[in-house]
């Protein structure tokens, strides 16, 4: 579900964000424009990550933790999403990790470690 994402410090509405799709770390690729009819930018440069995140309004970094971002509704109230790890299953005995459990197994069956 696409969502208004702003700055935890100066609340500036940022962009918008697919809160279904967002992971650990965040990417500028995972924010959208807030208006792409009218042609605005999305608020962050591709390739850069949460560090390099800048408010366009306050110039500081706009969310605080990694892995938590503030939503805003049309109502003007915010909420704070926190956003949960992507679980990784590591086999015993190479290390090699995998986000599915059934790819751990199809591994397991293969690993000659």
């Amino acid at each position: 579900m696409n969502r208004k994402v702003c700055c935890d410090i100066c609340g500036t509405e940022l962009g918008m964000i697919d809160t279904d799709k967002v992971s650990v770390p965040l990417k500028a690729e995972m924010f959208s424009s807030m208006d792409v009819k009218h042609e605005i930018p999305p608020p962050f440069l591709p390739g850069q990550e949460w560090l390099d995140f800048r408010c366009l309004q306050c110039k500081h970094r706009p969310f605080h933790e990694p892995d938590q971002i503030t939503l805003i509704n049309d109502n003007y109230s915010k909420e704070i999403f926190k956003i949960l790890p992507q679980p990784t299953y590591a086999c015993e005995k190479c290390g090699k990790e995998y986000q599915h459990k059934s790819s751990l197994s199809r591994h397991r069956s293969n690993c000659n470690a």
